[in-house]
Protein backbone atom coordinates (compact mmCIF):
# COMPACT_ATOMS: atom_id res chain seq x y z
CA UNK A 1 0.00 0.00 0.00
CA UNK A 2 1.13 3.46 -0.39
CA UNK A 3 2.00 5.72 1.92
CA UNK A 4 -0.40 7.54 3.44
CA UNK A 5 0.93 10.97 2.85
CA UNK A 6 2.40 11.27 -0.80
CA UNK A 7 4.31 14.36 -2.27
CA UNK A 8 4.66 14.31 -6.31
CA UNK A 9 5.49 17.04 -8.69
CA UNK A 10 4.02 16.26 -12.81
CA UNK A 11 5.00 17.55 -15.62
CA UNK A 12 3.03 17.21 -19.07
CA UNK A 13 5.61 18.04 -21.87
CA UNK A 14 5.40 17.72 -25.87
CA UNK A 15 7.36 15.45 -28.11
CA UNK A 16 10.43 17.52 -27.29
CA UNK A 17 10.02 18.18 -23.78
CA UNK A 18 8.31 21.80 -23.67
CA UNK A 19 5.83 22.14 -21.40
CA UNK A 20 2.33 21.86 -22.72
CA UNK A 21 0.20 24.95 -21.31
CA UNK A 22 -3.39 24.43 -21.01
CA UNK A 23 -3.14 20.81 -20.60
CA UNK A 24 -5.15 19.63 -17.44
CA UNK A 25 -3.71 16.95 -14.88
CA UNK A 26 -6.20 15.20 -12.44
CA UNK A 27 -5.31 12.88 -9.62
CA UNK A 28 -6.75 9.66 -8.60
CA UNK A 29 -6.46 7.62 -5.34
CA UNK A 30 -8.20 3.99 -6.24
CA UNK A 31 -10.29 5.45 -9.54
CA UNK A 32 -11.64 8.62 -7.48
CA UNK A 33 -10.66 12.43 -8.57
CA UNK A 34 -8.81 14.16 -6.26
CA UNK A 35 -7.60 17.02 -7.32
CA UNK A 36 -7.16 18.53 -10.46
CA UNK A 37 -4.62 21.62 -11.73
CA UNK A 38 -3.70 23.44 -15.05
CA UNK A 39 0.01 23.29 -16.49
CA UNK A 40 1.14 27.09 -17.04
CA UNK A 41 4.75 27.44 -17.86
CA UNK A 42 5.82 24.64 -15.10
CA UNK A 43 5.28 21.62 -13.28
CA UNK A 44 2.39 20.82 -10.74
CA UNK A 45 3.04 19.76 -6.91
CA UNK A 46 0.57 17.21 -5.69
CA UNK A 47 0.10 16.27 -1.73
CA UNK A 48 -2.41 12.83 -1.61
CA UNK A 49 -3.26 12.16 1.81
CA UNK A 50 -4.03 8.24 2.29
CA UNK A 51 -3.22 4.50 1.83
CA UNK A 52 -4.51 3.33 -1.81
CA UNK A 53 -3.48 3.36 -5.49
CA UNK A 54 -2.43 6.96 -7.31
CA UNK A 55 -2.94 7.90 -10.67
CA UNK A 56 -2.29 10.95 -12.82
CA UNK A 57 -3.91 11.38 -16.01
CA UNK A 58 -3.27 14.73 -18.44
CA UNK A 59 -5.56 15.90 -20.58
CA UNK A 60 -4.59 17.92 -23.71
CA UNK A 61 -6.33 19.13 -26.78
CA UNK A 62 -8.87 15.56 -26.56
CA UNK A 63 -5.76 13.71 -26.29
CA UNK A 64 -6.26 11.53 -22.79
CA UNK A 65 -3.21 9.96 -20.94
CA UNK A 66 -2.92 8.29 -17.52
CA UNK A 67 0.39 6.42 -15.72
CA UNK A 68 0.22 5.09 -12.05
CA UNK A 69 2.42 6.80 -9.39
CA UNK A 70 5.15 4.65 -7.89
CA UNK A 71 6.20 4.95 -4.05
CA UNK A 72 9.59 6.14 -5.53
CA UNK A 73 8.31 8.67 -7.86
CA UNK A 74 9.22 12.27 -6.59
CA UNK A 75 8.88 13.85 -10.28
CA UNK A 76 6.25 12.24 -12.90
CA UNK A 77 6.94 13.36 -16.73
CA UNK A 78 4.13 13.22 -19.01
CA UNK A 79 4.64 13.18 -22.48
CA UNK A 80 1.62 14.06 -25.21
CA UNK A 81 3.02 14.08 -28.85
CA UNK A 82 0.49 16.58 -29.24
CA UNK A 83 0.12 16.14 -33.40
CA UNK A 84 -1.17 12.67 -32.72
CA UNK A 85 -4.77 13.82 -32.58
CA UNK A 86 -7.97 12.46 -34.10
CA UNK A 87 -8.64 15.06 -36.46
CA UNK A 88 -5.04 15.38 -37.52
CA UNK A 89 -5.04 11.92 -37.81
CA UNK A 90 -8.35 11.90 -40.30
CA UNK A 91 -6.66 14.36 -42.27
CA UNK A 92 -3.45 12.70 -42.77
CA UNK A 93 -5.89 9.59 -43.44
CA UNK A 94 -7.63 11.82 -46.17
CA UNK A 95 -4.16 13.08 -47.40
CA UNK A 96 -2.78 9.26 -47.92
CA UNK A 97 -6.13 8.53 -49.81
CA UNK A 98 -6.14 11.65 -52.88
CA UNK A 99 -2.15 10.66 -53.03
CA UNK A 100 -2.94 7.23 -53.95
CA UNK A 101 -6.01 8.31 -55.80
CA UNK A 102 -3.10 10.44 -57.66
CA UNK A 103 -0.69 7.53 -58.13
CA UNK A 104 -3.35 5.51 -59.45
CA UNK A 105 -4.54 7.85 -62.46
CA UNK A 106 -0.82 8.93 -63.10
CA UNK A 107 -0.42 5.45 -63.87
CA UNK A 108 -3.27 5.06 -66.13
CA UNK A 109 -5.03 2.31 -64.13
CA UNK A 110 -8.32 4.67 -63.15
CA UNK A 111 -9.41 6.76 -66.29
CA UNK A 112 -11.75 9.76 -65.99
CA UNK A 113 -13.81 11.34 -68.66
CA UNK A 114 -13.75 9.57 -72.52
CA UNK A 115 -10.91 9.23 -74.35
CA UNK A 116 -11.81 10.12 -77.95
CA UNK A 117 -11.45 13.35 -80.20
CA UNK A 118 -14.38 15.24 -80.96
CA UNK A 119 -14.82 17.31 -84.07
CA UNK A 120 -17.88 19.08 -85.06
CA UNK A 121 -19.15 21.75 -86.87
CA UNK A 122 -21.89 24.32 -85.04
CA UNK A 123 -25.55 24.20 -85.60
CA UNK A 124 -27.46 21.96 -88.04
CA UNK A 125 -27.81 21.65 -91.84
CA UNK A 126 -24.31 21.86 -94.23
CA UNK A 127 -21.27 23.84 -93.18
CA UNK A 128 -20.23 25.07 -96.37
CA UNK A 129 -19.93 29.07 -95.99
CA UNK A 130 -17.22 31.11 -97.88
CA UNK A 131 -15.18 31.47 -94.06
CA UNK A 132 -15.09 28.44 -90.99
CA UNK A 133 -13.79 29.75 -87.93
CA UNK A 134 -11.88 26.77 -86.45
CA UNK A 135 -11.88 26.80 -82.29
CA UNK A 136 -9.35 24.69 -80.31
CA UNK A 137 -9.64 24.69 -76.46
CA UNK A 138 -6.75 24.03 -74.32
CA UNK A 139 -5.16 21.75 -71.55
CA UNK A 140 -7.74 20.68 -69.74
CA UNK A 141 -10.86 21.68 -71.82
CA UNK A 142 -13.72 20.94 -73.49
CA UNK A 143 -16.58 22.51 -75.77
CA UNK A 144 -17.58 23.85 -72.57
CA UNK A 145 -14.79 25.98 -72.54
CA UNK A 146 -16.57 28.50 -74.89
CA UNK A 147 -19.75 28.89 -72.57
CA UNK A 148 -20.54 31.44 -70.80
CA UNK A 149 -24.27 31.44 -69.27
CA UNK A 150 -26.76 30.75 -71.59
CA UNK A 151 -24.43 31.47 -74.83
CA UNK A 152 -20.73 30.73 -75.76
CA UNK A 153 -17.94 31.85 -77.76
CA UNK A 154 -18.93 30.03 -81.21
CA UNK A 155 -23.32 30.42 -80.66
CA UNK A 156 -22.27 34.16 -80.57
CA UNK A 157 -20.36 33.97 -84.07
CA UNK A 158 -22.73 32.06 -86.14
CA UNK A 159 -26.05 34.13 -84.85
CA UNK A 160 -24.09 37.39 -85.31
CA UNK A 161 -26.10 39.42 -88.39
CA UNK A 162 -22.82 40.56 -89.62
CA UNK A 163 -21.10 37.04 -90.23
CA UNK A 164 -24.17 34.46 -90.25
CA UNK A 165 -24.16 34.39 -94.04
CA UNK A 166 -20.58 34.43 -94.71
CA UNK A 167 -18.80 32.43 -91.50
CA UNK A 168 -19.54 28.66 -89.91
CA UNK A 169 -18.05 27.27 -86.89
CA UNK A 170 -15.81 23.83 -86.25
CA UNK A 171 -15.15 22.89 -83.05
CA UNK A 172 -11.86 20.86 -82.29
CA UNK A 173 -12.09 18.74 -79.19
CA UNK A 174 -9.64 16.64 -77.52
CA UNK A 175 -9.03 14.54 -74.62
CA UNK A 176 -7.55 16.21 -71.92
CA UNK A 177 -6.73 14.90 -68.12
CA UNK A 178 -5.50 16.39 -65.60
CA UNK A 179 -3.78 12.99 -64.54
CA UNK A 180 -2.37 10.20 -66.29
CA UNK A 181 -1.83 9.21 -70.06
CA UNK A 182 -2.63 11.65 -73.10
CA UNK A 183 -1.48 12.80 -76.08
CA UNK A 184 0.85 15.28 -76.38
CA UNK A 185 1.25 19.08 -78.35
CA UNK A 186 2.44 16.88 -81.54
CA UNK A 187 0.03 14.00 -81.52
CA UNK A 188 -2.76 16.24 -80.71
CA UNK A 189 -1.70 18.72 -84.46
CA UNK A 190 -1.61 15.64 -85.78
CA UNK A 191 -5.40 14.97 -84.80
CA UNK A 192 -5.99 18.40 -85.46
CA UNK A 193 -5.18 17.93 -88.74
CA UNK A 194 -6.47 14.80 -89.57
CA UNK A 195 -10.08 16.26 -88.23
CA UNK A 196 -9.76 18.72 -90.83
CA UNK A 197 -9.42 16.66 -93.68
CA UNK A 198 -11.75 13.86 -92.86
CA UNK A 199 -14.45 16.99 -91.97
CA UNK A 200 -13.87 18.32 -95.60
CA UNK A 201 -13.07 21.51 -93.47
CA UNK A 202 -10.06 22.56 -95.56
CA UNK A 203 -11.70 21.34 -98.64
CA UNK A 204 -15.03 22.95 -98.14
CA UNK A 205 -14.41 26.52 -97.28
CA UNK A 206 -12.09 29.45 -99.07
CA UNK A 207 -11.20 30.42 -96.08
CA UNK A 208 -10.06 28.83 -92.40
CA UNK A 209 -9.22 30.93 -89.76
CA UNK A 210 -8.08 29.62 -86.04
CA UNK A 211 -9.20 30.62 -82.50
CA UNK A 212 -7.05 29.35 -79.97
CA UNK A 213 -7.10 29.09 -76.09
CA UNK A 214 -4.06 28.52 -74.13
CA UNK A 215 -2.42 25.64 -75.00
CA UNK A 216 -4.78 25.05 -78.20
CA UNK A 217 -2.62 27.74 -79.72
CA UNK A 218 0.61 25.42 -79.80
CA UNK A 219 -1.01 22.77 -80.67
CA UNK A 220 -2.59 24.88 -83.98
CA UNK A 221 0.84 26.69 -84.68
CA UNK A 222 2.13 22.80 -84.89
CA UNK A 223 -0.89 21.46 -87.22
CA UNK A 224 -0.31 24.12 -89.33
CA UNK A 225 3.09 23.15 -89.74
CA UNK A 226 1.71 19.97 -90.35
CA UNK A 227 -0.25 21.05 -93.13
CA UNK A 228 2.06 23.52 -94.45
CA UNK A 229 -0.36 25.27 -96.57
CA UNK A 230 -1.60 28.85 -95.44
CA UNK A 231 -3.23 30.00 -98.85
CA UNK A 232 -6.68 29.12 -97.40
CA UNK A 233 -5.36 30.50 -93.38
CA UNK A 234 -5.81 34.40 -93.63
CA UNK A 235 -5.52 34.86 -89.98
CA UNK A 236 -5.17 33.07 -86.59
CA UNK A 237 -6.46 34.36 -82.96
CA UNK A 238 -4.17 33.29 -79.85
CA UNK A 239 -6.30 33.63 -76.39
CA UNK A 240 -3.69 33.38 -73.56
CA UNK A 241 -1.24 31.25 -75.49
CA UNK A 242 1.90 30.33 -73.76
CA UNK A 243 4.20 30.41 -76.66
CA UNK A 244 6.89 30.62 -74.09
CA UNK A 245 5.43 27.85 -71.77
CA UNK A 246 3.63 28.58 -68.53
CA UNK A 247 5.76 28.23 -64.99
CA UNK A 248 2.92 27.48 -63.27
CA UNK A 249 3.01 24.10 -65.71
CA UNK A 250 6.62 23.15 -63.90
CA UNK A 251 4.83 22.94 -60.38
CA UNK A 252 1.81 21.66 -61.73
CA UNK A 253 3.83 18.39 -63.41
CA UNK A 254 5.37 17.59 -59.87
CA UNK A 255 2.14 16.17 -58.89
CA UNK A 256 0.71 15.55 -62.61
CA UNK A 257 2.61 12.80 -65.26
CA UNK A 258 0.04 14.54 -68.14
CA UNK A 259 2.64 14.92 -71.39
CA UNK A 260 0.24 18.12 -71.75
CA UNK A 261 1.87 19.73 -68.77
CA UNK A 262 4.92 18.82 -69.90
CA UNK A 263 4.74 20.33 -73.56
CA UNK A 264 4.05 23.71 -71.70
CA UNK A 265 6.98 24.16 -69.59
CA UNK A 266 8.62 26.99 -69.92
CA UNK A 267 11.06 27.38 -73.12
CA UNK A 268 14.12 26.84 -71.45
CA UNK A 269 15.18 23.29 -71.58
CA UNK A 270 11.97 22.29 -73.42
CA UNK A 271 12.94 21.09 -76.68
CA UNK A 272 9.39 20.41 -78.25
CA UNK A 273 8.46 24.12 -77.38
CA UNK A 274 11.43 25.69 -79.41
CA UNK A 275 11.49 23.27 -82.21
CA UNK A 276 7.60 24.81 -82.63
CA UNK A 277 9.09 28.28 -82.53
CA UNK A 278 11.99 27.63 -84.98
CA UNK A 279 9.89 26.06 -87.68
CA UNK A 280 7.09 28.76 -87.38
CA UNK A 281 9.70 31.87 -87.27
CA UNK A 282 11.84 29.87 -90.15
CA UNK A 283 8.44 29.55 -92.42
CA UNK A 284 8.04 32.64 -94.57
CA UNK A 285 4.56 32.22 -94.83
CA UNK A 286 4.11 32.70 -91.06
CA UNK A 287 5.85 36.16 -91.91
CA UNK A 288 3.01 37.71 -92.94
CA UNK A 289 0.30 35.66 -91.94
CA UNK A 290 -1.59 37.95 -90.11
CA UNK A 291 -0.99 36.47 -85.86
CA UNK A 292 -3.74 38.54 -83.14
CA UNK A 293 -3.06 37.76 -79.02
CA UNK A 294 -4.98 38.81 -76.39
CA UNK A 295 -3.20 38.26 -72.88
CA UNK A 296 -5.33 37.81 -68.95
CA UNK A 297 -5.14 40.63 -66.71
CA UNK A 298 -6.68 38.83 -63.91
CA UNK A 299 -5.18 36.30 -61.51
CA UNK A 300 -7.14 32.79 -62.04
CA UNK A 301 -7.06 31.80 -57.96
CA UNK A 302 -3.97 34.11 -57.62
CA UNK A 303 -1.88 33.23 -59.99
CA UNK A 304 -1.34 34.18 -63.73
CA UNK A 305 -1.43 31.16 -66.05
CA UNK A 306 -0.01 33.03 -68.77
CA UNK A 307 2.27 35.67 -68.56
CA UNK A 308 1.69 39.05 -70.70
CA UNK A 309 5.33 38.15 -72.29
CA UNK A 310 4.59 34.54 -72.96
CA UNK A 311 1.48 35.50 -74.66
CA UNK A 312 2.72 38.20 -77.06
CA UNK A 313 5.60 35.96 -78.53
CA UNK A 314 5.70 35.43 -81.86
CA UNK A 315 2.88 37.89 -82.04
CA UNK A 316 2.60 39.98 -85.36
CA UNK A 317 -0.30 41.96 -84.71
CA UNK A 318 -0.61 44.77 -81.62
CA UNK A 319 -1.58 42.33 -78.72
CA UNK A 320 -5.11 43.01 -76.54
CA UNK A 321 -4.86 43.29 -72.38
CA UNK A 322 -8.45 41.30 -71.59
CA UNK A 323 -10.05 42.18 -68.62
CA UNK A 324 -10.68 38.13 -67.48
CA UNK A 325 -8.75 35.42 -65.93
CA UNK A 326 -7.32 32.55 -68.08
CA UNK A 327 -10.55 30.45 -67.94
CA UNK A 328 -13.32 33.58 -68.86
CA UNK A 329 -11.08 34.92 -71.58
CA UNK A 330 -13.04 32.96 -73.55
CA UNK A 331 -16.05 33.16 -72.20
CA UNK A 332 -18.19 35.85 -73.64
CA UNK A 333 -21.34 36.71 -72.22
CA UNK A 334 -22.31 38.95 -75.04
CA UNK A 335 -21.75 40.66 -78.31
CA UNK A 336 -20.81 43.81 -76.53
CA UNK A 337 -18.15 41.92 -74.92
CA UNK A 338 -14.19 42.95 -75.72
CA UNK A 339 -13.49 39.53 -75.34
CA UNK A 340 -15.49 38.92 -78.43
CA UNK A 341 -15.77 42.80 -80.21
CA UNK A 342 -11.77 42.23 -80.80
CA UNK A 343 -12.07 39.22 -82.57
CA UNK A 344 -14.80 39.95 -84.66
CA UNK A 345 -13.53 43.58 -85.63
CA UNK A 346 -9.94 41.39 -86.77
CA UNK A 347 -12.06 38.83 -88.83
CA UNK A 348 -13.89 41.35 -90.47
CA UNK A 349 -10.96 43.66 -91.65
CA UNK A 350 -8.83 40.78 -91.87
CA UNK A 351 -10.66 38.08 -93.96
CA UNK A 352 -14.27 39.62 -94.58
CA UNK A 353 -13.65 42.74 -96.19
CA UNK A 354 -10.87 41.74 -97.95
CA UNK A 355 -11.07 41.81 -101.93
CA UNK A 356 -11.37 38.40 -103.29
CA UNK A 357 -12.80 36.79 -100.31
CA UNK A 358 -15.64 34.64 -101.57
CA UNK A 359 -19.12 36.32 -99.90
CA UNK A 360 -22.50 34.35 -100.06
CA UNK A 361 -24.55 36.18 -102.83
CA UNK A 362 -28.02 38.01 -101.81
CA UNK A 363 -30.47 39.05 -104.49
CA UNK A 364 -30.83 42.84 -104.88
CA UNK A 365 -31.31 45.79 -107.61
CA UNK A 366 -27.46 46.25 -107.64
CA UNK A 367 -25.24 44.04 -109.83
CA UNK A 368 -24.52 40.87 -107.68
CA UNK A 369 -21.03 38.87 -107.05
CA UNK A 370 -21.09 35.08 -107.81
CA UNK A 371 -17.67 33.58 -106.27
CA UNK A 372 -16.20 30.24 -104.94
CA UNK A 373 -13.02 28.02 -105.06
CA UNK A 374 -12.29 25.31 -107.44
CA UNK A 375 -10.15 22.80 -105.06
CA UNK A 376 -8.26 18.98 -105.46
CA UNK A 377 -10.54 17.12 -103.43
CA UNK A 378 -7.63 14.74 -103.30
CA UNK A 379 -5.55 17.88 -101.68
CA UNK A 380 -8.21 20.35 -100.63
CA UNK A 381 -5.54 22.88 -102.72
CA UNK A 382 -7.21 25.30 -104.51
CA UNK A 383 -6.93 24.49 -108.99
CA UNK A 384 -5.19 27.60 -110.98
CA UNK A 385 -6.10 27.82 -114.33
CA UNK A 386 -10.11 25.76 -114.58
CA UNK A 387 -12.15 27.12 -116.54
CA UNK A 388 -15.64 28.15 -115.50
CA UNK A 389 -18.34 28.79 -117.22
CA UNK A 390 -22.12 29.78 -115.98
CA UNK A 391 -25.05 29.19 -118.33
CA UNK A 392 -26.72 32.59 -117.97
CA UNK A 393 -28.83 33.09 -121.21
CA UNK A 394 -25.29 33.34 -123.01
CA UNK A 395 -22.25 31.42 -121.71
CA UNK A 396 -20.08 33.53 -119.04
CA UNK A 397 -16.69 32.92 -118.40
CA UNK A 398 -14.04 32.96 -115.78
CA UNK A 399 -10.82 31.33 -114.75
CA UNK A 400 -9.60 30.42 -111.95
CA UNK A 401 -6.28 32.62 -110.30
CA UNK A 402 -3.57 30.92 -108.67
CA UNK A 403 -5.11 30.23 -105.38
CA UNK A 404 -8.39 28.72 -107.24
CA UNK A 405 -10.48 31.54 -106.74
CA UNK A 406 -12.89 32.60 -109.32
CA UNK A 407 -15.85 35.05 -109.79
CA UNK A 408 -18.96 36.30 -111.57
CA UNK A 409 -20.59 39.67 -111.88
CA UNK A 410 -24.03 39.18 -112.01
CA UNK A 411 -26.59 41.69 -113.66
CA UNK A 412 -29.85 42.38 -111.71
CA UNK A 413 -32.52 40.33 -110.52
CA UNK A 414 -30.67 36.94 -111.56
CA UNK A 415 -32.26 34.01 -111.74
CA UNK A 416 -32.81 31.39 -109.12
CA UNK A 417 -31.04 28.75 -110.07
CA UNK A 418 -27.59 29.00 -112.27
CA UNK A 419 -25.39 26.24 -113.90
CA UNK A 420 -21.94 26.07 -113.62
CA UNK A 421 -19.50 24.42 -116.21
CA UNK A 422 -16.19 23.62 -114.86
CA UNK A 423 -13.25 22.34 -117.17
CA UNK A 424 -9.56 21.71 -116.92
CA UNK A 425 -7.30 19.46 -119.15
CA UNK A 426 -10.00 18.11 -120.79
CA UNK A 427 -12.35 17.22 -118.35
CA UNK A 428 -15.85 18.82 -117.20
CA UNK A 429 -17.70 18.82 -114.50
CA UNK A 430 -21.36 20.21 -114.36
CA UNK A 431 -23.17 21.73 -111.04
CA UNK A 432 -26.55 23.19 -110.58
CA UNK A 433 -26.28 25.98 -107.98
CA UNK A 434 -29.07 27.33 -106.12
CA UNK A 435 -28.88 30.98 -106.04
CA UNK A 436 -28.57 32.84 -103.72
CA UNK A 437 -25.95 29.96 -102.41
CA UNK A 438 -24.08 29.02 -99.37
CA UNK A 439 -21.87 26.34 -100.91
CA UNK A 440 -19.78 28.21 -103.83
CA UNK A 441 -16.96 26.16 -103.32
CA UNK A 442 -17.20 22.86 -105.82
CA UNK A 443 -14.54 20.43 -105.39
CA UNK A 444 -13.05 18.39 -108.69
CA UNK A 445 -12.26 14.83 -108.43
CA UNK A 446 -8.51 14.97 -108.98
CA UNK A 447 -7.58 15.78 -112.56
CA UNK A 448 -5.21 14.17 -115.02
Amino acid sequence: MSPLNRTFRVSVVNGIGRFLNGATVTVYREGVPKVKGDIRGGPLDFQITGPGKIECEATYNGIHKKVEVQPSDNHIRIRIARWITMPKLAMAAVCLGILFVILLLNKGAVVVGTPEVRAEYVGPGTHAKPVVVVFVHGIFGDKKTWESQKTSFPELLTSDPEFEKNVDAFLFEYYSPRFGPGSNVNQLAKQLKAALEDKGVLRDHAQVVFLCHSMGGLITRRALLLIRDLRKVPMVYFYATPTNGADIAQLASKISSSPQLKSMLPLEGNEALQEVQDDWINWPATRTLPSYCAYETLPTDGVFVVTESSARALCNRLPEAMTANHVQIVKPPSRDDPRYTRFATALRETVIQQPGTPASPTKSNESARFAGTITDSATAMGLAGVQVRMKLGGPVMATTDSEGVYGFSLPTSPPDRVTLIYEANGHATLTEAVYPSEKLDFPLRPLH
